[in-house]
């Protein structure tokens, strides 16, 4: 009995883990990502830094795509808005381009929403978006249910945004609404701790999986799981 107890168990953890979908991450590097923290740190740096333990634990594919400027050509592989990584697994080309984003002008919300499910749509694949930012819109107008029906036809399921220091109560209002209509949430962080824990807590809802700790593949988490659960029977 404890035997089928335990396949049981190591069954559901599996499929929890199996429903992945793919991850596009959406960097902001618009020019205020340059501005200093109170620790010193800049948010940039802190971003990096959220960004590859992010990484670091993914269940699935993810791509990285950054914005750093208006754009007006709608071309994801091109332009100030434009995929960095293509959907991969391997960790340490993605963090190795989060560390070498370089900040520059503007916020392009809602053109880079849209570049990233043209990107998406490209793929055939259906994801979910992370997309990180530090300010309001600065390029063009917000309208979340076209935002939302946009990335919905080219196969984005959710949208998750993170807000980092953002302390205007109307932009937060903002990136919640678009959030919300793309079916996702909007997470805040003030600090690296904080956007540490929005990052990844952003990723698992939109990727669909439980994030990884520490690095170890969410299978064999799920393996040391069903072990612990084997030796109480």
């Amino acid at each position: 009995m404890a035997k089928i107890k335990t396949g049981i168990f190591l069954v559901l953890l599996l499929l929890s883990f199996s429903f992945a979908r793919p991850t596009l991450i959406i960097m902001d590097a618009s020019g205020s990502m340059e501005d200093p923290m109170d620790s010193g740190m800049t948010r940039i740096e802190a971003a990096k830094i959220a960004a590859k333990e992010l990484v670091n634990g993914a269940t699935d594919e993810v791509a990285l795509m950054v914005y750093t400027d208006c754009d007006w050509d709608g071309n994801p592989n091109s332009g100030p808005i434009h995929i960095v990584v293509d959907f991969t697994m391997d960790k340490q080309l993605l963090k190795q381009e989060i560390d070498g984003i370089t900040p520059d002008a503007g916020t392009p919300i809602a053109k880079s929403i849209e570049e990233g499910a043209e990107y998406v749509g490209s793929t055939g694949r259906n994801a979910g978006i992370v997309l990180l930012t530090d300010g309001e819109e600065t390029c063009d107008y917000l309208y979340p249910e076209e935002l939302a029906q946009v990335a919905e036809s080219d196969g984005v399921e959710i949208i998750n945004i993170v807000g980092f220091q953002l302390y205007d109560d109307y932009v937060k209002q903002d990136m919640e609404a678009v959030a919300v209509a793309g079916g996702g949430s909007y997470y805040d962080a003030q600090d690296l701790a904080t956007l540490k824990t929005s990052m990844k807590q952003a990723y698992s809802s939109a990727s669909g999986s439980s994030y990884s700790c520490c690095g170890a593949p969410a299978f064999a988490l799920a393996a040391a799981g069903a072990i612990a659960f084997s030796g109480r029977h």
